[in-house]
């Protein structure tokens, strides 16, 4: 079991008496390691002086016998030469060279053999004593060390309640303003507190509860690699790249503003040839390039990796080449900027229409429930490809409702009751550029379409039943009408593309606060919004 498992099993008083007591039997092994080195060390400085007394030993009673007699015959000389010595002086002399010769084999032996003696039981008594010594200490100084660590837990449990009010200050301060580390991707619904990846390049570890704790008040300790993590932002937490905070998805949170701004969320759906992929395209490019001051959503794209294959996208409609079929695109495109006077991180979700056309394929659209509003691109060709067959109403509707069934699934995450789902939708024909809808609604490119004007072409076209639907489960729909690109695609012309009506449906989705923002709900009538 790994930290965060174990923090999430565990209570807070139980992981507090744990540490405690892994910190007094850490302390203990390391002075018990200690205590039996020192002993080791004395034995083996007593053992290695023994060896060399029984190594030298002839050696050594030798120069003890020299320096005896030595000191005898030097002392017998003084004595003489003051007159202490009385007698004959050669017989005095002879008798005193040869009596301190005797005393110095006599003495060097009884010398040596005591030496000997006594660094043999001074080592054996070492070897006793030093055991018994070294433990006395360490039995006195472990309930100093248990106080210590007494102290030292209270201690960080007394610092951990002005950092824990601090945390939980800053999570709902985050909280109010819309900040909820939401996971860019479309198979995933997380939104929570994110997990932090290990700054070491070799390691990228995840850690899902990088906060202040009892595994470390302001700084945790990689399990992996031994780096040391900052366990709040203003210790450089921020600096840290961000994960998903679900262990079964882990994708990297998008954009130099993750996590810094409030996220509003729009999803781009549609069925199959709706131009999703190119709405995108012109939507971004109108967002990020407008120069009108009464557009009211400014912003950038807020990644790198993002920000050059929009380039290269758009560099294809410069030239005139349509933007290639959306296959499989897993993340939210994201921009930072203004809505409104907010500044935001806006994510725009970009599916295959595939994934609408059949109510059995939801499941990737996992991110639907956190939406703030939907953009519904409807194909008026689809319609005007039906109007010769004496079913069109039929065919036609019933794959606009299966459209519209899949959404209202997805959006209100399987709950079908008769509440109205809090979130608005933007109802947009696309290709509104071709020659039967302008005559129907007008020309976008030259002037905006009335809402009530496009409802009721495409009522006439027959998505009356699809529509009732929409208006029937959502708090607000819209409708708009947009040209993409501007023009049909001609593969001889290389004649830029240039979208017209495009960001209207977004800028209206975002006008207004959010729907469950700062915990209100809004109740906008359908009708009256149309």
């Amino acid at each position: 079991m790994n930290q965060s498992d174990r923090a999430r099993s565990e209570t807070f008083l139980r992981r507090a008496f744990r540490l405690s007591r892994q910190n007094l039997s850490a302390t203990f092994a390391d002075l018990n390691d200690w205590r039996r080195r020192c002993v080791a060390w004395a034995q083996l400085q007593a053992d290695a002086l023994y060896a060399w007394e029984m190594k030298h030993k002839w050696r050594l009673v030798l120069r003890l016998g020299v320096l005896i007699f030595v000191g005898l015959t030097g002392w017998f000389v003084l004595d003489w030469q003051r007159g202490r010595v009385e007698g004959n002086a050669m017989q005095a002399g002879v008798g005193g060279l040869v009596g301190g010769a005797l005393m110095g084999v006599i003495g060097s032996a009884v010398l040596s053999f005591g030496t000997l003696a006594a660094v043999l039981v001074a080592n054996k008594l070492f070897k006793i004593l030093a055991r018994t010594v070294l433990l006395v200490s360490l039995l006195v100084w472990m309930p100093i060390l248990a106080l210590w660590q007494t102290a030292v837990v209270t201690g960080k449990l007394l610092l951990l309640v002005p950092l824990f009010v601090l945390f939980i200050g800053t999570r709902l301060t985050q909280l109010w303003w819309g900040i909820f580390f939401t996971c860019p991707s479309r198979r995933c619904s997380y939104r929570g507190l994110p997990a932090h990846v290990c700054p070491n390049p070799e390691c990228q570890a995840s850690h899902y509860g990088l906060w202040p704790s009892l595994y470390g008040v302001l700084w945790h300790v990689c399990a992996q690699c031994g780096e040391r993590l900052p366990t709040l932002d203003w210790l450089g937490r921020d600096k840290l790249a961000r994960r998903c905070g679900q262990p079964s998805c882990q994708m990297q949170l998008l954009g130099r503003h993750a996590g810094r701004a409030p996220e509003r969320l729009v999803a781009i759906a549609g069925g199959t040839n709706t131009g999703k992929t190119s709405y995108l395209l012109m939507t971004v490019r109108e967002i990020t390039h407008s120069g009108d001051a009464a557009t009211t959503i400014k912003a950038v794209i807020d990644d790198p990796s993002q920000e050059a294959e929009f380039q290269r996208n758009w560099d294809n409609l410069a030239a005139g080449l349509p933007a290639a079929k959306t296959t499989d695109v897993a993340l939210a495109f994201m921009l930072y900027g203004r809505v409104g006077r907010e500044r935001c991180q806006l994510f725009l979700y970009d599916a295959p229409g595939e994934e609408f056309d059949a109510l059995g394929a939801t499941a990737p659209q996992q991110y639907f429930p956190l939406l703030e509003g939907v953009v519904l691109l409807v194909d008026p060709e689809s319609f005007a490809a039906q109007q010769t067959k004496a079913d069109r109403n039929r065919s036609q509707t019933n794959a606009l409702l299966e459209i519209v069934a899949s959404v209202v699934r997805m959006t209100s995450a399987g709950n079908l009751g008769s509440a109205k789902i809090q979130k608005r939708v933007a109802v947009v024909i696309s290709k509104a550029d071709l020659a039967f809808v302008t005559s129907e609604i007008g020309d976008v490119r030259q002037a905006p379409i009335p809402s009530e004007v496009c409802r009721t072409a495409l009522m006439q076209w027959g998505g009356e039943n699809a529509l009732r639907a929409l208006e029937q489960r959502f708090a607000s729909v819209r409708y708009f009408a947009c040209s993409p690109l501007g023009r049909a695609v001609d593969n001889r012309s290389r004649e830029p593309f240039n979208g017209s009506g495009v960001s209207e449906p977004v800028e209206w989705l975002l006008s207004a606060h959010p729907l469950t923002h700062r915990g209100e709900e809004a109740s906008v009538s359908s009708a009256g919004s149309h």
